[in-house]
């Protein structure tokens, strides 16, 4: 996806978005299996691909917000 420029996000997002309309006005039209098959490819965590030493950078680097 990356190499693409992103190409296919708009398509994931209106599918998604999709989906979780139809659940919202009628549940029985989206099963626990198409939920699931969302939450697997797009919310699950991911291991780490980045060595910790750059995370840590970055995050430290980062502006915090003042509440």
């Amino acid at each position: 996806m990356k190499r693409e420029g992103y190409a296919g996000t708009p398509e994931i997002l209106n599918a998604v978005n999709s989906l979780w309309g139809w659940q919202v006005v009628d549940p029985s039209t989206v099963r626990a299996d198409q939920r699931q098959a969302i939450d697997d490819t797009f919310c699950a965590r991911r291991p780490r691909t980045r060595p910790q030493s750059v995370v840590r950078k970055h995050q430290s680097s980062s502006p915090k917000a003042a509440f």
